[in-house]
């Protein structure tokens, strides 16, 4: 059963995936746009929003396998 740090991590993990996929669909709009400029600041933001997001799951697998109820919980969450 996952404890309270799961929940925790959980979040952490759902709000990076979230930031990350608002930031690329941003990125993805003002290339279909054609908007002038910013692509360099946006593009390191999409790539800093990718790292959180690996650094967020992988703090979750750990914490999970160390607490001994990682395998279900994490194969049960979609992986995005």
């Amino acid at each position: 059963m996952p404890c309270d740090e799961c929940d925790t991590l959980w979040r952490a993990y759902e709000n990076a995936v979230f930031e990350h996929v608002r930031l690329c669909s941003k990125l993805k709009l003002a290339l279909a746009a054609n908007s002038d400029g910013g692509f360099d600041d946006l593009s390191f933001e999409v790539s800093s929003a990718e790292n959180r997001r690996a650094e967020a799951r992988t703090a979750l697998s750990r914490h999970e396998s160390a607490a001994g109820h990682g395998a279900a919980s994490l194969a049960a969450k979609p992986t995005i």
